[in-house]
């Protein structure tokens, strides 16, 4: 038995975190025929069958799973060589893919990066700002920004910091609508996030052991945060924005507090990757480098 395409086998793990020829085939910027063929070629030279095949799905075999730890750790030992000499010259090389939400990214990842890329000018970003939640495996995604409790057991977490998140109004608003109780969120315009499958309509709030969910309900609602802080801004309504967020505006006065004793629970801010191995050097580098610039954030 030969293998003459080490290709074959980036492919295939490809194949196996995605759970799909053609997702992998979209990752890898390839058609679906040409990733079929990768896989029957490493089939062939194995001469065992990787996946079950239908016409709706794939379904690794156990020897296919067998293979791809192999796979798994023969990639870290090529990533380990090729790294000597970029550790010899003390540098590093290549794409970091990144997602983050909107006005986090644009507040404090931008300029972390700034300061990554000026010690290590080496490693290209790509940096992809959106408050949607998007697919680490579908979108190629090295590492993602994620704000709260994790439902993908494949993916890694990697904490770094914590944040909570407030009741805000401009002071015109606040003057017009007076509000003393959280179940009196019910009678003012609520600014809502909202996207195709998510609408965040219960506001979770607490004070000291008190706790409390409230239907809120308005009639301007986005799936972009700065969208919600402008129009808060503007005096349209309540909004439950994160305090990193809104601190300026709060210590400039055009923004107040609404309901100062309630918030939400502080959530982690995580940087997520995917559980595949090997992990870039300059992917882990840039991990390491956040999780220390983070050790005590001023958010």
């Amino acid at each position: 038995m030969t293998l003459n395409n080490l290709d074959d086998l980036v492919t295939f793990l490809t194949v196996v975190d995605s759970n799909s020829f053609s997702a992998a085939a979209r990752i890898m910027n390839q058609s679906p025929s040409s990733v079929s063929k990768q896989i029957a070629r490493l089939e062939s030279t194995l001469n065992i069958s990787l996946f079950k095949r239908n016409t709706r799905k794939i379904k690794i075999t156990d020897e296919g799973l067998a293979v791809a730890k192999h796979v798994r750790t023969l990639l870290t030992i090529l990533e380990n060589i090729s790294d000597i000499d970029n550790k010899r010259n003390a540098n590093l090389e290549g794409n970091i893919k990144i997602t983050a939400p909107v006005a986090f990214g644009e507040k404090y990842i931008t300029k972390e990066i700034v300061s990554f890329v000026n010690k290590y000018p080496g490693v290209n970003f790509d940096l992809q700002l959106t408050d949607r939640i998007l697919d680490i495996y579908s979108n190629n995604l090295d590492l993602a920004l994620r704000f709260g409790q994790l439902t993908d057991s494949q993916l890694i977490a990697t904490p770094l910091a914590t944040s909570e998140r407030i009741l805000v109004a401009s002071p015109e608003y606040v003057k017009d609508h007076l509000i003393s109780q959280p179940n009196e969120l019910k009678n003012h315009n609520c600014l809502l996030f909202s996207y195709p499958g998510l609408l965040q309509q219960t506001w979770c709030l607490h004070k000291s052991e008190q706790q409390t969910e409230i239907i809120v309900s308005g009639n301007l609602r986005s799936d972009n945060s700065q969208a919600i802080k402008a129009w808060c801004l503007a005096g349209l309504g309540i909004a439950l924005r994160e305090k990193w967020d809104v601190s300026d505006e709060i210590s400039t006065g055009k923004l107040v507090r609404v309901l100062p004793d309630w918030k939400e629970k502080e959530v982690t801010i995580n940087i997520i990757r995917a559980s595949r191995e090997p992990i870039p050097r300059r992917v882990r580098t840039f991990i390491d480098y956040l999780t220390h610039e983070w050790k005590n954030p001023k958010f």
